[in-house]
């Protein structure tokens, strides 16, 4: 939220995503796809699960529902601009996860 605070776009990925090249390309708004550079919040998704593994049952232990429209967004890519939806997006989800008394939190969300 600090960097936010300051004006910076914010692009966190997991430890184990590999970046062959600067990613910063995809998001310049002469190259990047429709949709892309307005958004507030980019993340990536768990929907491809839905084909690796046909056997998935419609409900896994973390609620998680199968499907595209379905999936839970996964952190390991995440891109957050200084916007106010930026922004307001971070206070949310930081205040959910302080908040939560679940056990079993799904890492990703």
């Amino acid at each position: 939220a600090s960097l936010l605070s300051l004006g910076h776009t914010v692009l966190l990925s997991d430890a184990d995503v590999a970046w062959l090249r600067s990613p910063a390309g995809f998001f310049s708004p002469t190259v990047a796809p429709p949709g892309v550079t307005g958004a507030d919040l980019l993340v990536t998704s768990d929907c491809i699960f839905d084909f690796m593994r046909p056997d998935r049952v419609f409900k896994d232990e973390y609620g998680q529902l199968r499907g595209v429209l379905m999936a839970e967004f996964n952190t390991g890519v995440l891109l957050v601009r200084p916007t106010a939806g930026g922004k307001a997006f971070v206070t949310r989800w930081k205040n959910a996860i302080s908040n939560s008394t679940e056990r079993r939190m799904n890492d990703q969300s």
